[in-house]
Parts: structure tokens; C-alpha cells; sequence
């Protein structure tokens, strides 16, 4: 890290005192400033006070906190160019999210609501009106004189000065105007696209004809107000573009497209928007404006294109909510004899528009002036009284429609059986007569084919249905959504046919074949995350990652563009993708979209679709996305409930399963719209016709009023009923196909965007919440432009200004090269490659364009610091000369009384050094003595030593001759005694196996031969019974005979068989017996060969066993060591991240890892759980760990306790637990414990169980153990003599040598010393080894141990100086392990 706190302060005082810093002292002092995140600003400006090795001590300017530590890699560098007052936030150096949500916070105080975000305009709602920011200048606008507008060095600039252009002939006042963030420059930029299509842009890409703006934001953001000042500045271009005259007939058609689109606003605003929990005025649709221009520009129309317009609103209204803003205004606004023939009243008394309970917008809004306003739009607009009224009343019957209930009747109907019946009940309003006239129907036949649908057979029959209430229910609702968007469709279609209208022909002649470009203006819902998301959240959510994919392939290679242009080698700039969540959602075959289609258009008859629920649907989402091949992008909830979570790219949305079918089925009955084609309405049969198509699919041959003729009838006389529905089409099928045709058209277009932010959530005026508005920038994407610019070269200057202020780097004075404003672009760079090369490492971390020197983000920190070193460098070089002039005048005065000095050491060194030689003489005599005499001692010694040893090794082959041939001896009559013994166990088995096998044929033989006996008699006897018995009897004597063979042969064969086996038996009783005489008369040198070679391979035995225990205790400890060590990284991590299930099955499984450390973390500080737990912030597990004051106490390699990580991190609600847990009354809890035992006892007795959590336990169990030993503590050290050191342990523990066996002892660890006593009653140690000296540590083959080495120990009996102590469990042996020494103090923390 380059910072100027780096330096000394003696450094930073010979550089001031010498005047070398070419900084001024504001700039000194920026550079002390980071950005630190704050709570509730997000992030705000600090003062470095100290800076450490991966922390700074911060404090911020009149906060009355006290400086804090601040990890270095939460902070953000502060820069001079973050305090300025940008128009375009991408200029700033080291840009980041920091400065330019403090950017635009400051721009909105001053009322400065646009800012450019590169060529995105960032517009922020200020909820309420600003004076003259909207005033477009015409004439007035041609004074040059004003200077209220600077001018742009950008692309704007570039274009003004061709003077060939058709822009050119705007006001300058006006292009300059247009040069600022606005919506009104966002709109220019796309008329000057427009009308030069063939210039290309700098960086060589040809522009586009037709253009789009889109306009993007929250509910609320402002993005309808936007839409509006965009037309307005469009329409009043076209006009300067072709002269301001009333009379021409392009500045007319201009004038009559602004009226016709203001009118037709004020129309879709009332019936396509409503009130909702964040707006309200929230459009509930979204719509695409095409302004229509020819082959000289100008303006010859307009048209309106919709989509998604959420028609479950009218039969569901979520509470606080409103409906469609047109149901108010029509009952408060139509007058009283129309409501009353309407049979309209207050719209409290309408169940459809008051399930949400509001009814008012609010005291400034009146829904009666309202009416008033768009039924003075639609007169202008062009529709007739009659279409008003057809509207007026298909609006009231939906609204009685929504007031009718259904009920379950057993039907009277002999023919159907127990089958139920619906009735519909209406309300108290209307009749059902007077509803079925307001819909133009005859008799009461919508009742009749409400509740029931029409099945035709194979045979051509049909066969009315009865429907239960909900059947019938959703059937009413299906013609109530199908009407009302099929009316909104209609009145789009006739705002586009007024369009048309207004386009004369002689404008058409004076065209270049009608319509060549258009600018579309997009105006569609933002990204909503509400506290109940449904199936309408998820379309618009789609949407919007749809827009934002295209937004990333648009927008993000911009930053590319312009290092192409200055001619950087820079690689293609990643961003974040999203097509995984795009392909989740509407991929076929297994997206959300495509199974909720499939499920909707299979049950979708009217007899099965309640077979099909929202729970069902649900789990095949989990099954395809969750269970069989899970998605990242999809999760389940943690608890069962009918919910699924999408990770959307602007943050994870919980969408609640319930209505998705419902809302989804936009199907209507066949019978239905057969009975309302019938209707004596037009208007009625026009819209339930089906022609008037919404959305993009339209054309221009499209718009034509549907024919309403009446469906054909059969010959029958009847007229064909499908039981089909009338549309197999759903509201996602039909939005998809929407939206992929928007997508193709915006990119056949050039895109220009607008992102709406909204300040705070109360729409209070001047109100800001940092935190909404830098959410709205993260997901919106513009966050992401700032991070491309950081990852690139977000530093950028230009040639000379990069010489002025670095040039002293490579003495530009000195070499005499002239000022950088006389220098030529090509020397310039020269130069300023020169000072790059001097100051950074490395060519990677900056870039000479054409213009400008491209920095990385840390490069101009990093070339301030390489100009402060070289200016030390400089003062240092000064006072080397003056010090060295000094020290040359000082050694000339001190050389005559060093020579002086000398002369006088010189002869007294002289004197001592012949006295020494002398005394060296008579010693190096004296040693030559004593050599020659060993000498001859060693020579005789050699001699005796080697006849001795030729002595001894005649006796040793004497020896091994006569054991070599006893053994051979011994080993062979062993040997042969075995294998006569094995031949005969073999020949006594062999005979045993043979007589089983014989009895077992023979029985198998005689069985078989009875069954086929049996057998033969039935079949004899059924047939022929006489010449059967005959028969019988005959092969019965031959068998006899035959078996009466076979039996002698077998019989005879067993015998020599038996007879052998005797002859075998006896010969081997004669062998035993043989055996023993032969054993008796060798006993006594058998036993004492046995008892030698019993000794020798016991001796063997115990020597290869020992091994084998040692290599078996090494591997189980190594299988330990290592399962202990995942369990111990599982238990961290599982902290780490909040995981409370896995750390409570970690410790219920192991109750002993709730005291362990983790000496396997790589910052090797070896912190226990309670540490962790407070690093990682997670307060849920710190309360479920309970920890005691002893935890809280405990200190890390550091020396830090789990207070100091919670303060670190700021955590308050950490800090005040840990404090409570630090003053628990540990003898109270264990009186409770006992209090506890007790009852549990009673309990046990009378069979009930008690529970207590398996942590709390734990800890219990280790502080009354803990108690245990302080009771001892004052004995123990008054016993070990050692009263300065603290008792930190003290139990009994196993202890042996490298090769010994285990004593039990009793052990006491202090601060200094670990002693071990002989009984616990001894008054002096057996044994105390300082720690200071030792080495302790875990032992790595032995299970529960410790091992401590120290040369104190080395002596005869432990030749390695190593002792091995032995606890009971790992929790205790836990306990033993005193905690690494200390790396550094308290400062580092």
C-alpha cells in the first residue's frame, strides 16, 4: 500500500523543510481520507489515523465516536476527484460504488436528479417539481452569450464540429443543453443516431436506423414522467429539425401526435394502472411507443404496443391495494342517471375492487375529476358516445360479476343421480335479468351456461355438465379476465387507428415511401421484491433479466470501445451472465414457465383442472430443480411451506406457489364465447370474438375490426359447440412469446437507457435512504459498469497534465526538456512512457493511448508515492555531503592523538606479548610429553586386546557348530513325527466321507425308485387294472433281483473298504505307541531343548509384538488425528457460516469438540469455537455454544479473546452477549445443575424424561470439574513450592518414557513449570520442568496424549529427553495444552 503515512515523520520534515513536496497541503491531506462502510449511510469519508499491517485506525470528521480499526480490505481509497461535482460519474479516478452513490446524493440535494453513468443516464425521483428543469429552449435558446452550459469534450463535441450534419441546424443553445445529463440529452442522442445512421462512431461501429430508449426502475422510480419529457423533447426536435411553422404540415402532424399520445396516456393510465403498496400510480403493463418518422425525418405518427397486462387484479386484490383506476372513477364519476340505469353505487358496495379495503388514493386525488379528464381524452381521441357507453357498460358488468357467489345444491335431476348442482347467487345490486342485459343476452342463459359446459360425443351429441361452485367460479372469472383484456387490446388498437387517422396523404406523397425509421420509447415495470411474490413478480422479473442480459451485451462493451479507440491492447471485459436464471425460467422443456404450461393445458377442461393444485405444481418444481438436477440458480426453503426461491441477478426472491395456476389460465370455455358472440352488443361480440390479439404479434393488416357475424349453424339446426376451450393459450406461454419478440426488436435497434432510481420509500420530497438507493444500483447494473472500470483502467490523463505533475521522476529540468504544453502529442508520450516505466512495476498496470495515459486503480497512488521517494532521495543526497564535509574536519583532529595513542599501546603490547611467548614455550614442552607417553600406552593396549578377541571368536564358531547340529537333528524327527500323523488324520476322513456318500445314493435311489412306483400304479390302474397288476408284479421281481445286486456289490465293496480302515487303525495304534516309548526315552533332552528355545521365542515373541502394538498405535493415531481434524475444520466452517444444524450435530455427536481449538486454521492463531464464532459475527451460534466465563476469558496465539474480535467487528449485539456471559454466576448454575440431578432422579423414578441441551451440559460437567481442582489449588502450591507461578491444571495423568511402561501420577501445570508427584499427598515434585525450555506439544501415535521434550531430561534412563503424559479423553488432554506463546501484544490486534 503507497500512502504518504508511510513515511517518517523526520522524512516528512526534511521534505517540507527542503520544499520538495510538489503537493499542496489539501492535496496532502485528501490523500489521508478512505471510504469505510457505514450503517446507515452505506459508506462515508474517514481520517486515517494510524495505519497497521492489514488494518487502519479511522476516524471520521465530526462524529463524536472514537477512532476504530477498519480491515484494510473493506475500505476503498479516496481520491480528489471524488469531491467534484461530475455531470458523468465514469470520469472520476478510482471510481467505485462509494463515490458515486456520494455523488449522487450530493447532485440530489442541489436538485440535480440526472447524472451520466458512462452512456447511461442514472434519473432519481425527487417527488416533487423543479423549476425549469423540463423547458426545452427554442428561439429564445439562440443567444451564445449564456453561460450556464459548459461544453463537452466528448463525442459531442466531435459531431458539433462537422458542419454537414443535420443536427447542426438546432439552436447551439439547445445542443449545448443537450450535452448535460438529462432525459432530454438521452433523447437527442437518439434522434442524432436516427437521422445520421451512416456516421460511425469512433470506434468504427455503424449506427443503427431505428433507435429505443429504455426506460427501467422501481415502482415509483419515475419511469412514466420520464417516458413523457422523452416524447416531448422528440416531438419538439423534429419540429426545430424542419423549421417551427404551424402551417407545414410536418410541424401539424408533429403537434396533433403530441395531443394524440398525452390523450392516449391519460386513457392506458387509467385503465391499465393501480394503486399498490409502493405506487400509487403503478402502471400494471408495460408499453412500447414507436414514434413514426419517413425518409426526411419527420414526425407522420405514433404507435402503441402492450404487453402482460395483469388481469388477475381483477379478480383478486392483495389488501392496501386498489384495482384498475377506472372501476373508481366510473362509480364516482358517471353521472347519476347513468350509474343508475348501470346500477352503480359507491365501489365499497363491489367485492372484485374492495377486497384490498382502499377505496380513496388520497386527498389530493379525486376519482371524479379524473373521469371527467379521461372521458374528455377519449371524445378527443375519437370514440364515439356509443363506444363509450358499450364501454361504460361491459365495465359495469364486471364489476356485478364480481359480486356474484356460488353454492353446491344437490341436483332434482332423476337422470344424473347423486351428481351436485351449482346455483349462482348475485348480489343485491342487480338481478340476474338486468346483468344478462347489460351484456346483451337474452333470458337468464349466462347463468345456465355459467355453471355448466358443453361435451360433444364421437356421435355428434352433446351433453350439458354440471360444474361445482369452484368450477364454476373459475369459469365466471376466465370471462371476466378474457373480457377486460380483450377491452384493453381493443382500446390500444383504437389509439394506434387515431394515429393513422391523423397521417394525411399529402404528407405521405411528400415521404420517401411512407415510414422508414422509428424511435420506441419502452416503458415496462421494474425488478420487485415484495414481502408475497407471486406469479405476476416472476413474469415481470423474467422481463427484467431478459433486459438486463441484453443491457450487459450492450452496454458493457463500451469500456472496450474506447480502449479500442486509443488503441490499447486490453482482452474482452468479463460481466456477470444471466442466462442461466433466463434459461430456469423459460427454457423448454423442464423451465418454471414451460411445466407450469404444461400442467395448465393438460387439467385444462373444466371437469379435471381442480385435479391439479398449486402443491402439486410445487413439487414437480422441487423434483426437476432441486431433487433430480439441482440448479444453483433455484433453492427449496429450509422449513415445508408453498414456496421456492429464484437467485435472481438483482437478489434471492421467495415466490409463493398459491394462484399460480389460477393466474396462469387464461383460457376461456368454448360456451361462453359462443353464447356472448349471440350478444345484441357490438362491442361485446367484437371483444369476445378473439381478433383483437394484444401484444407484439400484431401487424399492420392486423388492425381491422374484427368481423361479428354469427357462427355458422349445422344443418341440424344447432349450433357446434366445442368442448374444447376457446384458447389453449396461458399468460406465460403468451408473455414469453411477447417478450422474445420485444427482444428481437430492441436488437435490431440502438439502445439508449434510462435507470430510475427511487430515493426513499415514503415518497416524501428531498427524503434519501442510502441503502434503497444502492440496492437499486446494484441490481440495476450500473454498479457492474464500476466494476469493469476498476477491473480495467479507471484512471485516465492526458498527456501533458501527466508530464506537469509526474515530469520531476525523470528530471525533466534537468535534461532541459521544455514545458509539457510545447510539447508535440508523439514527444508527450514519449515522456510520459519514460515516468511509467520509473514508477511502476510492471507494463500491465498502465497503457499509453493515442491521447491519454490509462492508469490501473491503485496507479496514481502508487506515482505520488514514486515522486515523494524521489524527493527524499533528493534531501538525502544533500545531507550526505554536509555530514560527510563535517566528519573529514572532525578525523583530521582526531588523527594526531590517535597516533600518539597508539605509539605508547604499541610498546606495552610488545612487552606482553614476549612474556606470553615465553610462558607458550615451557607449555608446548610439556604437552609433547604427555603425547609421546599415551602414544606408548595405546600401542600395548592394542596388542593384549587383539589376542583376547581372537580367543573369543574360536569359543563363539565352536558353539554355533554344535547348536547348528543339534537343531538339524531335532527339527528333522519333528518333522516326520508330523507327517505320519497327517496321513493318518487323512485316511480316517477319506473313509468316513466315502461310507456317508454310499448311504446317501442308496436312500436317493430307493426314494426316486418308490415315486416312479407309485406313479406307474395310478396310471395302471385307471387303465388297464389286470394287465397292469401283471405288469406290476413282473418288473417288481426284477427290480427285487437287480437291487438284491446291486445291494451285494456295494456290500462287498464296503467291506474290504472296512477291512483296510482296520488294518489302517492298527498300524497307527502300533506308531502311537512306538511314539511314546520313543518320547520317554529322549524327555529329558527334549525339555531342555524346550525350555532353551521356549525362552529365545518368547523373547521374540514379546520383541515382534511390542513392534506390531507401536505400529498399531501409530496408524490409530494418525486414523484419529485425521478424523479429529475434519470433524474440528467441519465444526469452524459450520461456525464460519452460520450453520446452527451442523454445529448442534457436530457437538451432540462429540461433546468434547465443544472445548477443542483449531490448530488447523492457516492464520495458525488457533482460536476455539467461542473466537470463531465472534470473527465470523454469527451472534446465532455464540448463543447456542452458551459459553462460561472461562470461554469468554480464554485467549488465542494472539492473545486476544473473543471480546477483542467481537469489538473488531463492531458487532454490539455481540459485545453486550459476550459481556453477559463474562459476570455468569458459574456456582450458581451448578447448584442448579444439582438441583436438577435431583429431579431428574425423582422423574427417572416415576418414568418421565428430562432434557437439557447437550451444550449447556457439556459446560456444566467441565466447570464442576473445574471446581473440583481449585479446591486443590492452594494445597498444590503450597506443595510444589512454587508460589509466583499461576495454577493452570492439576489431575492425575499417565506417564512413561520412550520404551517404559504407564504410571499413573499425579501432575501440576503452571505458567512455568509442569511437575508430576509420586502420590498427590507428596510435598516435593518427583519431577519440574520448566516450560521455557521445553518443547510440548500433541502426540501424534499415542491416543489422549501430549509429549514434552527439554535436554533437562536427558540421562541414562531417557536418552531422548522426551516424556509422554496420558489423559482420560480429548476434552481433558484439551484442558493440558497451555495456549501457544504470545507472537506480539494487544497493538496488533
Amino acid at each position: 500500500m503507497w500512502s504518504i503515512l508511510n513515511l517518517s515523520d523526520r522524512s516528512l520534515a526534511k521534505l517540507k523543510n527542503a520544499g520538495k513536496i510538489g503537493q499542496s497541503e489539501e492535496e496532502d491531506a485528501l490523500q489521508a481520507n478512505v471510504w469505510v462502510p457505514d450503517e446507515k449511510k452505506v459508506w462515508t469519508v474517514a481520517n486515517i489515523v494510524q495505519e497497521k499491517a492489514n488494518e487502519l485506525l479511522v476516524e471520521i470528521p465530526d462524529d463524536k465516536r472514537r477512532p476504530f480499526n477498519v480491515p484494510r480490505k473493506d475500505i476503498h481509497q479516496y481520491d480528489p476527484s471524488h469531491a467534484l461535482d461530475l455531470d458523468d460519474a465514469s470520469k472520476m479516478n478510482g471510481m467505485h460504488e462509494a463515490p458515486l452513490l456520494d455523488l449522487l446524493y450530493r447532485r440530489f440535494k442541489n436538485n440535480k436528479i440526472y447524472t451520466n453513468m458512462a452512456d447511461v443516464l442514472v434519473s432519481i425521483n425527487p417527488y416533487k417539481s423543479i423549476p425549469l428543469l423540463y423547458e426545452i429552449p427554442l428561439l429564445q435558446l439562440q443567444d451564445e452569450s449564456e453561460e450556464e452550459f459548459e461544453e463537452s469534450d466528448g463525442d459531442d463535441e466531435i459531431l458539433a464540429t462537422q458542419n454537414n450534419s443535420l443536427m447542426d441546424q438546432r439552436p447551439d443553445a439547445l445542443k449545448r443543453m443537450a450535452q448535460k445529463p438529462h432525459v432530454h440529452s438521452i433523447a437527442d442522442r437518439a434522434f442524432r443516431y436516427m437521422t445520421e445512421p451512416e456516421r460511425e462512431y469512433q470506434h468504427g461501429k455503424t449506427r443503427a436506423l431505428n433507435q429505443s430508449i429504455i426506460i427501467t426502475g422501481e415502482s415509483g422510480a419515475g419511469k412514466t414522467e420520464a417516458s413523457k419529457h422523452v416524447m416531448r423533447y422528440l416531438i419538439t426536435a423534429a419540429q426545430l429539425l424542419n423549421g417551427s411553422d404551424d402551417e407545414h404540415p410536418v410541424d401539424a402532424m408533429a403537434k396533433r401526435t403530441e395531443a394524440v399520445l398525452i390523450e392516449s396516456n391519460t386513457i392506458l393510465e387509467a385503465f391499465g394502472n393501480a394503486k399498490t403498496l409502493r405506487n400509487d400510480n403503478s402502471s400494471r403493463f408495460g408499453k412500447y411507443i414507436k414514434l413514426l418518422y419517413d425518409g426526411t425525418f419527420n414526425l407522420i405518427g405514433a404507435k402503441t404496443e402492450h404487453f402482460l397486462l395483469e388481469k388477475s387484479r381483477l379478480v383478486r386484490v392483495d389488501k392496501a391495494e386498489r384495482g384498475y383506476h377506472i372501476f373508481y372513477q366510473l362509480c364516482k364519476g358517471l353521472p347519476a342517471d347513468e350509474a343508475q340505469k348501470l346500477h352503480l353505487t359507491e365501489p365499497s358496495n363491489f367485492k372484485g375492487i374492495y377486497q384490498g379495503g382502499c377505496v380513496d388514493l388520497g386527498d389530493d386525488v379525486d376519482d371524479g375529476r379524473e373521469f371527467e379528464t379521461t372521458r374528455s381524452a377519449m371524445k378527443t381521441l375519437g370514440f364515439t358516445s356509443d363506444e363509450t357507453s358499450a364501454i361504460w357498460k361491459l365495465l359495469a358488468a364486471i364489476l356485478h360479476m364480481g359480486n356474484i357467489t356460488f353454492k353446491d345444491i344437490e341436483s332434482k335431476e332423476g337422470t344424473i343421480g347423486d351428481e351436485s348442482k351449482t346455483a349462482m347467487i348475485g348480489s343485491d345490486l342487480i338481478s340476474m335479468e338486468e346483468l344478462d342485459h347489460l351484456l346483451g343476452l337474452k333470458g337468464d342463459i349466462l347463468e345456465y351456461r355459467v355453471v355448466r359446459r358443453s361435451m360433444s360425443t364421437t356421435r355428434g351429441t352433446t351433453h350439458d355438465i354440471p360444474l361445482n361452485s369452484q368450477q364454476a367460479k373459475d369459469n365466471l372469472d376466465g370471462l371476466i379476465k378474457h373480457a377486460y383484456g380483450n377491452l384493453f387490446a381493443w382500446i390500444v388498437w383504437k389509439i394506434n387507428k387515431c394515429h393513422n387517422e391523423q397521417v394525411s396523404k399529402d404528407l405521405f406523397s411528400e415521404s420517401e415511401n411512407g415510414m422508414r425509421s422509428f424511435i420506441g420509447i419502452l416503458d415496462i415495470f421494474g425488478f420487485e421484491i415484495m414481502t408475497t411474490n407471486s406469479f405476476e413478480q416472476l413474469c415481470i422479473n423474467y422481463a427484467n433479466e431478459v433486459l438486463q442480459r441484453q443491457f450487459n451485451q450492450q452496454v458493457f462493451v463500451k469500456e472496450q470501445q474506447e480502449y479500442i479507440l486509443e488503441g490499447l491492447n486490453v482482452q474482452e471485459i468479463p460481466f456477470t451472465d444471466n442466462q442461466r436464471i433466463i434459461d430456469l425460467i423459460s427454457k423448454k422443456p423442464l423451465g418454471l414457465m414451460p411445466i407450469l404450461e404444461d400442467q395448465v393445458l393438460t387439467g385444462r377442461k373444466a371437469h379435471s383442472f381442480n385435479n391439479l393444485t398449486d402443491k402439486k405444481l410445487l413439487d414437480l418444481y422441487h423434483q426437476e430443480h432441486h431433487r433430480k438436477n439441482p440448479h444453483p440458480n433455484y433453492a427449496k426453503p429450509r422449513f415445508e411451506n408453498d414456496q421456492f426461491i429464484l437467485h435472481h441477478y438483482a437478489g434471492v426472491v421467495t415466490y409463493d406457489i398459491e394462484g399460480f395456476l389460477e393466474k396462469n389460465n387464461d383460457s376461456l370455455q368454448a360456451d361462453l364465447k359462443t353464447l356472448l358472440l349471440e350478444s345484441s352488443d357490438s362491442l361485446v361480440r367484437t371483444l369476445v370474438g378473439g381478433s383483437m390479439e394484444t401484444g407484439f404479434i400484431l401487424t399492420g393488416d392486423q388492425l381491422e375490426v374484427p368481423s361479428t357475424s354469427p357462427q355458422r349453424k349445422e344443418s341440424s339446426g344447432r349450433v357446434r359447440r366445442n368442448s374444447q376451450l376457446a384458447s389453449a393459450s396461458t399468460v406465460s406461454a403468451t408473455f414469453r412469446k411477447q417478450l422474445e419478440n420485444l427482444a428481437d426488436q430492441l436488437s435490431l435497434t440502438e439502445p439508449h437507457y434510462i435507470k430510475c432510481i427511487k430515493p426513499n420509500s415514503l415518497k416524501a420530497p428531498g427524503g434519501w435512504s442510502s441503502p434503497l438507493v444502492i440496492e437499486q444500483l446494484r441490481y440495476s447494473g450500473v454498479l457492474e459498469v464500476v466494476r469493469i472500470r476498476r477491473e480495467a483502467f479507471p484512471t485516465r490523463l492526458n498527456f501533458a497534465e501527466f508530464c506537469a505533475r509526474f515530469g520531476e521522476l525523470i528530471k525533466w529540468r534537468i535534461r532541459g526538456i521544455p514545458d509539457p504544453q510545447f510539447l508535440s502529442r508523439s514527444e508527450a508520450r514519449k515522456y510520459c512512457g519514460e515516468i511509467c516505466k520509473i514508477a511502476l512495476e510492471s507494463s500491465d498496470d498502465y497503457q499509453l493511448g493515442s491521447h491519454k495515459v490509462f492508469l490501473k486503480d491503485d496507479g496514481l497512488d502508487r506515482l505520488r508515492w514514486a515522486l515523494q521517494q524521489h524527493y527524499v532521495a533528493i534531501a538525502t543526497r544533500v545531507q550526505k555531503c554536509w555530514r560527510g564535509l563535517v566528519a573529514r574536519r572532525r578525523v583530521e583532529r582526531q588523527k594526531d592523538a590517535a597516533i600518539k595513542i597508539q605509539k605508547i599501546v604499541r610498546g606495552y603490547k610488545a612487552r606482553i606479548e614476549a612474556k606470553k611467548l615465553a610462558e607458550e614455550k615451557r607449555q608446548q614442552q610439556q604437552r609433547a610429553a604427555i603425547v609421546m607417553q599415551a602414544y606408548l600406552r595405546r600401542m600395548l593396549a592394542k596388542k593384549w586386546s587383539k589376542l583376547a578377541l581372537q580367543r573369543a571368536m574360536l569359543e563363539k564358531e565352536s558353539a554355533i557348530t554344535l547348536q547348528k547340529a543339534a537343531r538339524r537333528m531335532i527339527a528333522q524327527r519333528e518333522y516326520n513325527k508330523t507327517r505320519k500323523a497327517a496321513i493318518a488324520l487323512q485316511s480316517v476322513a477319506r473313509g468316513q466321507a466315502a461310507r456317508k456318500l454310499f448311504c446317501s445314493l442308496k436312500t436317493h435311489e430307493r426314494l426316486r425308485m418308490e415315486r416312479e412306483t407309485r406313479k406307474a400304479i395310478k396310471i395302471q390302474a385307471w387303465a388297464r387294472m389286470v394287465i397292469a397288476k401283471r405288469d406290476f408284479h413282473m418288473k417288481k421281481a426284477k427290480a427285487t433281483a437287480i437291487q438284491a445286486a446291486i445291494r451285494g456289490r456295494r456290500a462287498r465293496a464296503a467291506y474290504e473298504r472296512f477291512k483296510k480302515a482296520i488294518v489302517v487303525i492298527q498300524s497307527l495304534a502300533r506308531m502311537i505307541k512306538a511314539r511314546h516309548a520313543y518320547i520317554k526315552n529322549i524327555k529329558c533332552i527334549t525339555k531342555i531343548q524346550a525350555l532353551a528355545r521356549g525362552m529365545i521365542a518368547r523373547m521374540k515373541y514379546h520383541n515382534a509384538i511390542q513392534a506390531i502394538k507401536r505400529i498399531q498405535r501409530a496408524g490409530k493415531s494418525y486414523t484419529r488425528n485425521k478424523y479429529l481434524e475434519r470433524c474440528v475444520k467441519k465444526l469452524f466452517s459450520a461456525v464460519a457460516s452460520g450453520d446452527s444444524n451442523s454445529v448442534t450435530a457436530s457437538i451432540t455427536n462429540w461433546p468434547e469438540l465443544l472445548f477443542v481449538r483449531n490448530y488447523w486454521n492457516s492464520d495458525r492463531i488457533f482460536p476455539g469455537l467461542v473466537h470463531a464464532s465472534c470473527i465470523a459475527g454469527q451472534l446465532n451460534i455464540l448463543t447456542l455454544l452458551e459459553p462460561f466465563p472461562d470461554d469468554i476469558f480464554l485467549t488465542d496465539r494472539l492473545g486476544n479473546t473473543a471480546m477483542h474480535y467481537a469489538a473488531e467487528a463492531s458487532h454490539y449485539n455481540l459485545c453486550k452477549y459476550i459481556g453477559k456471559r463474562a459476570n455468569l454466576d458459574v456456582d450458581a448454575i451448578i447448584m442448579k445443575e444439582d438441583t436438577r440431578k435431583a429431579e431428574t432422579n425423582y422423574l427417572s423414578n416415576k418414568r418421565v424424561r428430562s432434557n437439557m441441551n447437550v451444550f449447556k451440559r457439556q459446560r456444566i460437567e467441565m466447570a464442576i470439574e473445574l471446581k473440583k481442582l481449585n479446591k486443590n489449588k492452594g494445597v498444590v502450591q503450597k506443595k510444589s513450592g512454587y508460589y509466583d507461578s499461576t495454577l493452570m491444571m492439576a489431575g492425575y495423568l499417565k506417564k512413561r518414557r520412550e520404551t517404559d511402561r504407564w504410571i499413573r501420577r499425579w501432575c501440576v501445570l503452571t505458567e512455568t513449570h509442569l511437575m508430576y508427584f509420586h502420590k498427590k499427598t507428596d510435598d516435593q515434585p518427583s519431577k519440574a520442568i520448566r516450560l521455557d525450555s521445553a518443547m510440548l506439544k500433541k502426540s501424534e501415535h499415542i491416543n489422549f496424549a501430549f509429549e514434552i521434550h527439554t535436554p533437562n531430561l536427558l540421562d541414562k534412563r531417557n536418552k531422548e529427553g522426551r516424556l509422554y503424559f496420558q489423559a482420560d479423553s480429548e476434552a481433558t488432554l484439551q484442558m493440558w495444552l497451555p495456549p501457544p506463546p504470545l507472537g506480539g501484544g494487544l497493538d496488533q490486534f
